[in-house]
């Protein structure tokens, strides 16, 4: 009984790494894509809505810390780093929804690090400016981070949720 468990939480691990790696293989194309063909010109894609555009970033934290690439980079790696230890070390525990949206940041903070890594910032090329004024030029990673975070706060509140009518059902 116990070989069929450790199978099938191995199973789990690997989806948790292919569904990482899926999105940080996606973003970074585009990336590489942008860093070749959009740093002259943008390209439309949704006429007055979107367009792709080339946007090296320097900052972190959607402007909080600039002009420090050390300091960007060592939080980076801690907080990559930190999430990876509690997703290894709780995997059991987790819910597939805490197990995603876990994924979906660490792909997310290790593509953007890879950029800071490789350019001394991240690069960006999603452009809404056509439809929103002054809104900052973002990539697939910072949507992963979102995304991310969102899924996990919705599995922490159902995670929530069911601990309070378990405590309830067991007071009965």
């Amino acid at each position: 009984m116990k070989k069929k468990v450790k199978k099938r939480e191995i199973k789990k691990r690997i989806w948790v790494v292919i569904i990482m790696i899926v999105l940080l293989v996606i973003d970074q194309g585009i990336k590489i894509y942008a860093n070749i063909n959009l740093q002259e010109n943008s390209i439309v894609w949704i006429q007055n809505i979107m367009q792709l555009s080339y946007w090296k970033s320097m900052d972190a934290a959607m402007g909080l810390v600039k002009d420090n690439l050390f300091f960007i980079l060592l939080l980076n790696i801690l907080v990559i780093a930190f999430i990876i230890r509690f997703l290894i070390v709780q995997f059991t525990r987790m819910s597939i929804g805490t197990k995603i949206g876990l994924s979906f940041i660490i792909a997310g903070g290790f593509s953007n690090l890879i950029d800071r890594l490789l350019f001394g910032g991240v690069i960006n090329y999603i452009d809404i400016t056509p439809m929103v004024q002054s809104f900052p030029i973002f990539n697939l990673a910072d949507v992963y981070i979102l995304i991310g975070l969102l899924i996990f706060i919705v599995a922490f509140a159902v995670y929530n949720v069911k601990q309070t009518i378990q405590a309830k059902k067991e007071k009965l």
